[in-house]
């Protein structure tokens, strides 16, 4: 679907493409300081969204010799939320858009549960974990 701004957005993968630029040039090389460094939540309902992007980004980062780094950052450290059923109704609601919008999967069995403590910091810390243990 292309928008007003020339820009192209795909119905079916949600990706969108800028409009060319008149003159733009294409970098022949990078250079040697140039990292990427992508900031997410393992629970994150966005960056779950984003992730086929981000892993051909990575592969990319890796064909180009450009380091690409992963940073966990608590997204709701501690928790707190009560989990009632306006909290589970915006979180489904969310998580239908995310899926209309990427395609991405996501499992609802979790809203079944009398009790959830909607705490990202032990997801972060287990990437860190596995990093450490892996890395």
């Amino acid at each position: 679907m292309k928008l007003a701004n020339g820009a192209f957005c795909d119905p079916v993968t949600g990706l969108c493409t800028i409009a060319p630029v008149d003159g733009a040039v294409e970098p022949t090389e990078f250079r040697d300081d140039v990292e990427i460094i992508y900031v997410g939540d393992p629970l994150c309902s966005w960056c779950w969204g984003i992730s086929p992007q981000l892993h051909l980004l990575q592969q990319r980062a890796a064909r180009e010799g450009i380091p690409y780094r992963i940073v966990v950052g608590g997204l709701r450290p501690g928790g707190g939320d009560p989990w009632n059923q306006e909290f589970k109704d915006f979180l489904r609601h969310h998580w239908e858009e995310v899926n209309a919008r990427s395609g991405q999967p996501f499992g609802y069995d979790l809203f079944g549960r009398a009790a959830f403590n909607y705490d990202t910091e032990p997801s972060c810390r287990a990437v860190v974990a596995a990093r450490t243990l892996d890395p």
